[in-house]
């Protein structure tokens, strides 16, 4: 999918991590404003066995037909996700977090597993999308056949598992670190919102969430999409706003942009 005419549809699902819901406007949010019934799966820290599972909860609960838009941005591949006592359990990258034990670790850990297991699920999304008629496209945070957690290049003996499924990788457009930081995170560092250090393991990045003008030129870079000059203003006016003020970060959030609060089993 190339080109997309958003006004079309009726309904929007999007999936993702914080790169697609987080505490300020995110592409899935740019898009939903445009659609008027929207549900944004993104969670913060979830790994793609989460996407992959919201994706089928979502389908089993709403049905995707011809007139809806799924979108999923795949994020890296070192994750854990769980469901425990009624909710998710996503800490993110599985080296940096504080959840699972550093024994767990050790034993558990594997990141040709994790590689494999969610292009595994990255199969079973396209298979489930494809029995639909929805119309649909994967996105996705950092090149995931390349980086396992989000900051480190390289996937050790996995080029057969690149190999099998070349055809999944192809269709999956070129990710956020790509195309909006040039394969750095710190590229873009004035303009980025946060000031605090973001822990990535012996990394201190700044916090490379982009800002709602980023996710906008991410969505034109990879579309032959353009938006109408208000509300280009609009997302501009947001983010300066926020970045004067990270206060305002509430005044501008998801909700403003047509979600509907996703009711999770």
């Amino acid at each position: 999918m190339n080109n997309i005419d958003i006004k079309k549809y009726k309904r929007f699902f999007a999936f993702g991590c914080s790169f697609t819901r987080y505490e300020w406007i995110t592409w899935a949010d740019i898009i939903a404003y445009h659609i008027k019934e929207s549900y944004n799966y993104g969670r913060s820290g979830g790994g793609n066995s989460y996407i992959f599972y919201s994706l089928v909860e979502a389908n089993k609960k709403h049905k995707f037909t011809k007139d809806d838009l799924v979108m999923v941005m795949w994020t890296n591949t070192a994750r854990e996700d769980r469901y425990v006592n009624g909710e998710w359990l996503t800490p993110g990258n599985i080296y940096t977090q504080d959840f699972y034990p550093k024994s767990f670790i050790k034993e558990f850990s594997c990141t040709r597993g994790y590689f494999l297991r969610d292009m595994l699920n990255i199969e079973s999304a396209k298979i489930i999308l494809n029995s639909t008629e929805c119309d649909w496209d994967f996105l996705s945070m950092v090149p995931i056949e390349k980086m396992s957690s989000q900051y480190e290049v390289g996937l050790e003996n996995s080029q057969d598992i690149i190999a099998a499924f070349k055809d999944n990788l192809n269709i999956i457009k070129p990710s956020v670190y790509e195309i909006l930081y040039n394969f750095h995170w710190q590229s873009r560092l004035n303009e980025l919102f946060d000031d605090d250090k973001w822990g990535w393991g012996e990394h201190n990045y700044k916090n490379p969430h982009p800002t709602p003008l980023m996710h906008m030129e991410y969505l034109m870079s990879i579309y032959n999409l353009h938006f109408d000059e208000v509300y280009c203003d609009k997302i501009k006016r947001i983010t300066d706003k926020i970045k004067q003020d990270k206060k305002n970060i509430e005044l501008y959030h998801h909700y403003e942009h047509n979600n509907i609060n996703v009711v999770r089993l």
